[in-house]
């Protein structure tokens, strides 16, 4: 799998993106498109959560996408902290929380209704290639096939 589509489902949406490019959604109960190659300019990596979509562009800025009509939630503007070019491995939800880790070792902690920055976590490793949550433990899955654990407190 080539990662040309990845598919989200939301109540009853399905969502994508095509080539990293344009958002597609489709409501299954009406058999409608809702969205149709809406174009999200210089993505470098994103990630689904809820109705939202999470993008990081070429500036290392974070969009929250509504994914039922093309509207922005909020934005982010990270570049003045995370200088490299990164890329969202995973978000968790907790609470009004989100959680996005990132390659590069860092996790961000927003608050999902309006993008403020609450804290950024650096667990001090890089080359994240997956990231688990299983129970209390977050295992870090690296390029080189070597994996670390840390449990949460």
């Amino acid at each position: 799998f080539d990662n040309k589509y990845f598919f989200h489902r939301f109540d009853n949406l399905l969502s994508f993106i095509e080539n990293k490019k344009y958002l597609y959604t489709y409501n299954l109960n009406k058999g409608i498109f809702l969205i149709q190659k809406f174009d999200i300019k210089n993505i470098e990596s994103y990630f689904y959560i809820n109705n939202a979509l999470i993008t990081i562009d070429k500036n290392n800025i974070l969009y929250a996408h509504n994914i039922i009509n093309k509207k922005i939630f909020w934005k982010l503007n990270l570049s003045e902290i995370l200088k490299d070019n990164i890329k969202i491995l995973e978000i968790y939800k907790q609470n009004n929380n989100i959680y996005i880790f990132i390659n590069n070792g860092k996790i961000i902690q927003l608050d999902l209704k309006n993008g403020d920055l609450i804290d950024i976590f650096d667990i001090k490793t890089k080359d994240i290639k997956s990231i688990n949550l299983i129970n209390n433990y977050i295992i870090l899955n690296h390029n080189n096939n070597k994996r670390i654990i840390i449990s949460q407190k």
